[in-house]
């Protein structure tokens, strides 16, 4: 609830906070003598104006946001603005929002383009990994060996790399792209040229040299579905049967018939069967070989012969191929794989060292602190958001307290205005109020309903369900219903004597226990929702009338003429 009042607050009525009045920047108004300027209205005006269909005249906008300024200031009244929930909530955001500012934008720049130049070319590489104490040490002279031709790159993994899939492919990766691995790793490789082995590096997770095999222009993206028979674990018979199977879908298919339909019938991979096969788009190296090589040399429209990989028998529809998109399109998915692989934060703590040294003789934490306190007088969107936030949390703490918690936890209050407004909530058609008993069985419901009648009308219900529970375990069910005829099956069946619908689920068996058909609202709770919102509306308006009484509100006309 929280977050969609602030939403709504930066929706109508975010913005600047009050600063000083110019010649250039005059006050508009004063809100219990608070000084509102022209150019925070004309900001907040000109912001709910983007966001709507049509243009709200000025006069109408001025009334909500009077309204806004008024709740406002009743928390600041409040002191809620003082307290630690709200210097918490709100130093935090101040933070976060500060972050942007805190970058270096070339620094930034470089990092966009260099990932983005790693994305552009594919690089065919082997490595070598080695952890623990010594590891760097040991590995560096390994390289050393291996470039002295007294063993060979290959032989060197299988006996010494920590990655285990080296004893099959001699450290062999492939064609990795970016994003791929960690982002030491990735720079360290596409630092190295083609035919050459790395110094050590350390990735995060071990220390590796690295050979590069071949740099090539990157293949870009395909999209495409397959169709899956799956062979691991299955015997010589199994995999014998696996591959028919898949023979006999390639000559559906290629005979003409519908590849989505037959993967989500047949196909052994539940996640894209439930699309119809779909992988959507990828790129090189995310698939296994040899699904990775196929897919990509097939044309488009193309259906693969059955092939197999480490998990069974495919086959493969391609559909389109694309190749590398511009850097602008890609510059926001690139920004949060920097801020994840934590390279934004090494930008921050750049900044952050340069502000200490520009301050001179403080630290960067304290550094940081102060530009912070800087950012609204240099930056007005910062200022707008940061008092967008500040006033969204007091409108949302006011609010909750003068309205929403009341109308929602008085039930004397509710109940009255239930019984004062009660043509209000009429209904078209009667309900059925009381309870349903469902079991797994009739004969389980039979008993299940001696019980509930040894009990007597006068046992509360929850004392029902907890004994039917003991009795009958998961077998049984009680559920609260309140339902007109056309909302519920069942109901319909026991109560209007509809027909007897089969459930889904284990529920086949069911009965209505304490309740009645009803033709109008017997009390609040049956109409719960619709109450607490004429409720809520009804202190609402009186807590208006209340502030519009204690704060006192000075428009200047001549001011708002001025208005764009």
């Amino acid at each position: 609830m929280k977050k969609i009042i602030i939403a709504l607050a930066a929706l109508l009525l975010s913005g600047a906070g009050a600063s000083a009045a110019s010649k250039k920047d005059p006050v508009l108004l004063k809100v219990n003598g608070k000084e509102i300027t022209l150019s925070e209205f004309e900001y907040l005006y000109n912001k709910s104006n983007s966001q709507q269909s049509a243009v709200q005249p000025v006069g109408e906008y001025l009334d909500m946001f009077i309204n806004f300024k008024l709740k406002v200031a009743d928390a600041e009244a409040a002191r809620l603005d003082t307290t630690a929930a709200f210097r918490k909530e709100l130093g935090e955001y101040r933070r976060q929002l500060a972050e942007p500012y805190m970058v270096d934008s070339a620094e930034i720049d470089a990092m966009v383009d260099e990932v983005y130049s790693h994305i552009a070319e594919e690089v065919v590489a082997s490595h070598i990994m080695m952890i623990g104490e010594g590891a760097e040490q040991r590995l560096d002279s390994i390289r050393n060996a291996i470039l002295e031709g007294s063993i060979t790159f290959e032989d060197a993994a299988r006996e010494y790399s920590a990655d285990r899939s080296a004893q099959s492919n001699g450290g062999h990766l492939g064609a990795v792209t970016a994003g791929r691995t960690p982002y030491l790793f990735e720079n360290a490789m596409y630092a190295t040229s083609k035919g050459e082995i790395s110094p050590v590096v350390f990735s995060g997770i071990g220390y590796h040299i690295i050979r590069v095999e071949d740099r090539r222009p990157a293949k870009g993206e395909v999209q495409a579905s397959h169709i899956l028979k799956l062979t691991r674990g299955l015997s010589a018979e199994g995999k014998a049967a696996a591959r028919s199977a898949i023979d006999s879908i390639y000559t559906l298919v290629t005979s003409g018939a519908d590849f989505a339909d037959m993967a989500r019938r047949e196909s052994d991979d539940p996640g894209s069967a439930r699309q119809g096969g779909s992988l959507g788009w990828f790129g090189p190296g995310m698939m296994v070989q040899p699904f990775d090589s196929i897919a990509f040399a097939m044309a488009d429209g193309a259906v693969s012969e059955p092939f197999e990989t480490n998990f069974g028998y495919h086959i493969i529809k391609k559909y389109a191929s694309r190749g590398i998109p511009p850097v602008d399109s890609l510059r926001e998915s690139i920004l949060a794989q920097l801020e994840r692989d934590g390279r934004i934060q090494m930008s921050r703590d750049h900044f952050a060292e340069k502000l200490a040294a520009e301050y001179g003789g403080i630290s960067p934490e304290e550094a940081v602190e102060r530009y912070i306190g800087e950012l609204p007088a240099k930056y007005p969107e910062y200022r707008n958001l940061l008092n967008e936030y500040r006033d969204g949390i007091l409108l949302f703490d006011i609010s909750n307290s003068r309205v929403w918690e009341k109308a929602s936890s008085d039930e004397a209050k509710l109940e009255e205005y239930f019984r004062k407004n009660a043509g209000k909530y009429a209904w078209d058609k009667p309900r059925y109020k009381g309870y349903v008993l469902y079991a797994t069985a009739d004969t389980v419901l039979q008993k299940a309903l001696r019980l509930v009648d040894g009990m007597g009308e006068d046992t509360p219900v929850d004392s029902v369900a907890r004994e039917l529970r003991r009795e009958f375990g998961r077998n049984v069910k009680v559920e609260r219903v309140l339902a007109a005829q056309g909302d519920n099956p069942a109901v319909d069946f026991v109560a209007f004597g509809g027909e007897r619908p089969r459930l889904r689920g284990n529920w086949q068996a069911y009965a209505a226990i304490r309740g009645r058909v009803i033709d109008a609202p017997e009390s609040v709770a049956d109409v719960r929702g619709a109450v607490t919102t004429d409720y809520q509306t009804e202190l609402e308006a009186a807590w208006l009338d209340e502030l519009h009484k204690r704060y006192k509100v000075k428009v200047d006309k001549k001011v708002l003429k001025m208005v764009e």
